[in-house]
């Protein structure tokens, strides 16, 4: 127990350095998926918790929705979720930030010695994978980070056989927030379980295993369904999948993190952008490629290859996995895996390996093995390392002008590319254009790059510098395992500690109050979301008004719903490109703004027909032909198909009709009146006078029901997205409840299955 208190002392203590405000709430990680998911998502979330809802859908995102399906939210997760629900956002977030890297830390610290390690091995194991790149970086997906962090507890608990734990540690990573962190990390603890256990202990393992996925199968289930009626529906391309591969070359990232430039997160400073001016490499963006271990690590995993060769073979498939090609299109064979993308993710494994062979490198020089003959080796890399920089300036200084030239025609090049297939009017609405290189912006590009590659090759910059000081305390530290792991710990922290910088929460706009309604009522959205990052609090940019009540059109995800999406497009209110083309769009189709009740647009660009009731860096418009959130109108327009209704619905007249699929052209005596008598995120209760067909500007989705005085009706999918009723003459009352199957199926056995496994777990401790 000493033991255990100790490590996990020591890994508080650790991570309360990595960000020492955040830990006593002064400031918070405010900034990018921080800002626009985690923190309001999650907060939205503890409010549905605390006033007794389950919080399955969410009327003020995306025209209503299912956001507990969306996966990333972990609204489930109870280690996240408790600390949401009994603190303030800012303080729950970075508290969820710090606790989960002390959690992995002290998971592969406890799988370490598991392996027979003592000492400072399994600390120095801790410390890698706790506090790693991958950690770092990617705790920018909350939950990715939080799923990540049970990695070292489920295949320390497969060793040791405790299936309590393996049950739930499969559940946590289902539930934490992030399907793609969870399938990576059970397909490594499946596979862990193979190696290491015989026959009949992997049958007990397989069904504690499905005793995690029965407890995660609500989350599960919802995700699975949602995508269905997203753009991963079938699986993705094998192109599509290949997105966010780890380029070969920008492996040395795992020692040298700028030698392709550098942008944290925060430097990006272009709202919903992901990627700034600082990282110039062939990956998607910086943090993504992110896979920094450090000299030191590296150099400790690599002597202990030899006495570990289990987890090098780990290592070396996780290297190949990264960079995609056909070892990744053989794993998305696997069930749910043609679902993802960004293989780079698979540096989660990469880790965890390096921290193992490290604590294995650290007991071999313990032992006194080959000191002398790996310090002469070292020194000789140092002597190659330091001669190569200085040889690539100086190749650099006289080759500039060529290598100059290369670039420029290379991004010259993508100018020209050729526009994509058609793959019809829904889809190809939905899907964002490709933002070309802009020509007048290529000269500038590739004089950033220039310099960039000077900074990566000047001996005396840090970029060097700073390498080259870590593999000489590695050398003189080879016989001291405790100065050996404080190396890697400052060397980690150092880079870690200025990753995730604080800042204050974003605070409700001047302008929200006055214009904000009560629950049913406008919406009010952002016509280009993609400006400067300094008035994402001014535009109350995607989700950041969710907590206060506020409707918005949009909700960014990476399971767009394509119908809504393709609308949103269509109008220039999806974050797709920027400028004054989304102005254009807006005022072109108008018509589709008023039908989903857009009363309020806070945009930076100037809406001609519209009067400001705010100005400054941005306006505030008041759009008084908004059509109410629900409304009766006297006729259907029908369409065979999806992409028929959607060209139908542009040249219809929102006032008089409404858009239907598999239905004829028809109209009702007159047009009635309809009021919301009654809102809440899933019930709605409207009171409406018929004869004519009811559309209640909420997103039409499986598992909402609706009752016409008291019976049972039919939901139409109206204008594409929406929710209809065919009203009789008179006046009605029409309730609409979301009551999805897969709750109902699947959460009760969750409840059962988590109950019997904390009574077994009680029991047997």
């Amino acid at each position: 127990m000493k033991r255990w208190l100790l490590a996990v002392g020591i890994f508080v203590l650790l991570a309360v350095v990595l960000a020492p405000q955040a830990a006593v709430g002064d400031g918070t990680f405010a900034y990018h998926d921080f800002r626009h998911h985690h923190l309001p998502w999650r907060a939205w979330a503890a409010q549905r918790w605390l006033a007794g809802e389950f919080p399955a859908w969410a009327s003020g995102a995306g025209n209503g929705f299912p956001l507990f399906a969306e996966g990333q939210g972990g609204f489930l997760y109870l280690p996240t979720m408790l600390l949401f629900v009994l603190l303030p956002g800012g303080m729950a977030l970075d508290w969820a930030v710090l606790g989960h890297h002390a959690l992995a830390a002290t998971g592969a610290w406890w799988l370490c010695t598991l392996g027979g390690r003592r000492g400072a091995g399994p600390v120095l194991a801790g410390v890698i994978y706790g506090f790693s790149g991958f950690m770092v970086s990617h705790a920018l997906y909350l939950g990715m980070q939080n799923a990540a962090a049970w990695l070292p507890w489920v295949l320390g608990a497969t060793l040791s056989r405790r299936g309590w734990l393996v049950a739930t540690g499969i559940a946590a990573m289902g539930l934490a927030g992030h399907p793609q962190a969870a399938a990576f990390g059970g397909l490594l603890a499946g596979g862990f379980a193979l190696a290491t256990q015989e026959r009949g202990a992997l049958v007990r393992w397989t069904a504690w295993a499905g005793a995690g996925l029965a407890i995660a199968s609500p989350q599960l289930a919802a995700s699975l369904e949602l995508s269905q009626f997203s753009m991963r529906d079938g699986g993705v391309g094998a192109d599509f999948a290949q997105v966010g591969a780890m380029p070969p070359q920008e492996l040395v990232g795992l020692v040298l993190p700028y030698a392709f430039g550098f942008d944290r997160p925060a430097d990006v400073v272009q709202t919903y952008y992901h990627r700034g001016s600082g990282y110039w490499g062939a990956g998607v963006n910086s943090w993504e490629m992110c896979t920094y271990l450090g000299v030191p690590a590296i150099v400790l995993a690599l002597l202990g290859v030899r006495r570990a060769k289990g987890w090098a073979a780990l290592a070396l498939l996780a290297a190949l996995l990264m960079l995609g090609g056909p070892l990744w299109s053989l794993v998305r064979l696997l069930p749910g895996f043609d679902y993802f993308r960004f293989p780079a993710r698979f540096s989660m494994w990469l880790s965890l390996a390096v921290a193992m062979l490290a604590a294995h490198g650290l007991e071999t020089l313990r032992r006194g093995w080959r000191v002398r003959g790996n310090r002469l080796r070292l020194l000789m890399f140092l002597g190659f390392f330091t001669l190569s920089t200085g040889v690539s300036r100086l190749g650099l200084d006289t080759r500039a002008n060529e290598l100059g030239a290369v670039l420029t025609a290379y991004f010259e090049r993508q100018v020209d590319l050729p526009a994509p297939p058609p793959m019809g009017a829904l889809l190809s609405a939905a899907l964002p254009a490709p933002e070309p290189e802009v020509a007048a912006e290529i000269p500038a590009k590739v004089a950033r790059i220039l310099a960039d590659l000077r900074r990566s090759t000047d001996p005396r910059s840090p970029r060097v510098l700073v390498p080259v000081l870590l593999l000489l305390g590695t050398i003189v530290a080879l016989r001291r395992p405790r100065l050996l792991t404080l190396l890697v710990a400052v060397d980690l922290l150092a880079f870690g500690r200025d990753y995730h910088p604080v800042g204050e929460p974003a605070q409700p706009p001047r302008w929200l109050l006055p214009v904000m309604t009560e629950p049913g009522g406008s919406r009010l959205t952002v016509l280009d979301r993609r400006v400067s990052t300094d008035i994402d609090d001014d535009l109350l940019t995607a989700s950041m008004g969710l907590p206060l009540g506020t409707a918005d059109v949009i909700l960014p995800s990476p399971l767009l719903l394509v119908r809504n999406e393709a609308l949103l497009a269509t109008v220039g209110l999806d974050v797709g490109d920027r400028g004054a083309a989304k102005v254009a769009r807006f005022l072109e189709h108008h018509d589709i703004a008023r039908r989903m009740a857009v009363r309020w647009i806070a945009t930076v660009h100037h809406v001609p027909g519209l009067l400001p009731l705010v100005r400054g860096r941005y306006q505030l418009y008041e759009d008084a032909r908004a059509l109410p959130r629900a409304r009766v109108v006297p006729c259907v327009v029908g369409a065979v198909d999806g992409d028929a209704a959607f060209a139908a619905l542009l040249a219809t007249d929102p006032e008089r009709a409404i858009v239907v699929e598999a239905a004829t052209d028809r109209c009702a005596a007159g047009g009635g009146t309809a009021q919301i008598v009654a809102y809440a995120d899933q019930e709605v209760s409207v009171r409406a006078e018929g004869p004519g067909y009811l559309v209640l500007a909420d997103t039409w989705y499986p598992g909402w029901e609706a009752s016409l005085d008291g019976e049972p009706v039919p939901i139409l999918r109206a204008d594409l997205v929406f929710r209809g009723v065919e009203l009789s003459p008179g006046s009605h009352e029409v309730v609409f409840r979301y009551r999805p199957l897969w709750l109902l199926a699947l959460g009760g056995l969750s409840l059962a299955v988590g109950a019997g496994l904390v009574m077994g777990a009680s029991r047997r401790r």
